[in-house]
């Protein structure tokens, strides 16, 4: 879809699932813009693991891209211009075709967090949850792969945070030189109308 967001004033983040902790390579394979239910837009960016034991892992990134909210709103861009950035996009400042992100490698790293917060009792509930604390450059030594891979069936891992999707087929390893497939035509995002 056609978005043209002009990417210039948003900061990147420092080096950013609710994956296990650890370090993964991702690579994205499916973007989309959408309506969300009070009328503003996201951009849900779907990586897969590549490498490792958590390999075929699906990694989703939601971007409030269109809210009333503009805090919302510059963590959103901050996030996608660093995920551009890391990744190597030819244009960091710029996106204009929510496809642009399809294919683009970067690597993640995942934290413990402590929270809390209080339920419908009123009770204070203590736990952890795993937090994206950082986006760096795809490592692919450490992947032992860097082409793109194709979307595959997902199947959902049970996980409590509802993110957490598993792909049915491995995630092959490929030459470093296959190409990127083209992306569909541009469309317009459909709150824009």
């Amino acid at each position: 879809m056609k978005i043209n967001l002009n990417l210039t004033d948003a900061n990147l983040l420092s080096e950013k699932s609710v994956l296990p902790t650890g370090v993964y390579n991702v690579r994205i394979i499916q973007s989309e813009s959408v309506e969300t239910k009070s009328g503003g837009g996201m951009l849900v960016l779907t990586a897969v693991v590549v490498g490792g034991e958590m390999a075929g892992r699906h990694y989703v990134e939601r971007l409030n891209i269109v809210n009333s909210n503009d805090d919302a709103v510059r963590m959103a861009y901050s996030t996608l211009k660093t995920i551009l950035t890391k990744a190597g996009h030819k244009n960091p400042n710029s996106f204009v075709d929510d496809q642009e992100a399809v294919g683009l490698s970067y690597r993640i790293s995942v934290e413990e967090e402590a929270t809390s917060f209080v339920n419908k009792t009123g009770d204070t509930i203590n736990t952890t949850q795993n937090k994206l604390i950082s986006i760096g450059e795809f490592d692919a030594e450490a992947a032992n792969v860097a082409a793109p891979v194709a979307a595959s069936p997902v199947a959902k891992t049970g996980s409590p945070f509802g993110n957490q999707e598993k792909s049915e087929a491995p995630v092959e390893a490929a030459p470093t030189t296959a190409p990127v497939e083209a992306a569909p035509a541009a469309q317009e995002f459909p709150w824009s109308k």
